[in-house]
């Protein structure tokens, strides 16, 4: 493009100033669409999250956290007393290999 301007007539200061013009322009439409683009994506995910009210997060994010640390807990505990019931060989297993 340089050599074009160049045959035509255009002077050095002339094609400055075009890279220029065209770099700042091209700069200050970046910006621009990247704030669109940051005003837009978090009011489209909220409109979106809002439409699908049905998942597990939605619905764990309107637990109380009590309840929620509470049933965890429980949860939890089960878990540990069935495993511990359920293979009480494998534990012996383990801890005599341990002290080998």
């Amino acid at each position: 493009m340089i050599g074009i301007r160049k045959s035509v007539g255009a002077t050095r200061g002339e094609i400055l100033r075009q890279f220029l013009l065209e770099a700042v322009l091209i700069s200050v439409g970046g910006g621009f669409l990247g704030i669109l683009l940051g005003v837009a994506m978090p009011l489209s995910v909220r409109f979106f999250a809002d439409g699908l009210c049905g998942l597990p997060a939605s619905r764990a994010a309107q637990l109380n956290p009590v309840e929620a640390l509470r049933y965890e807990q429980e949860f939890l505990m089960r878990l540990a007393l069935s495993l511990l019931l359920a293979a009480p060989l494998r534990c012996a297993e383990v801890h005599t290999l341990s002290l080998h």
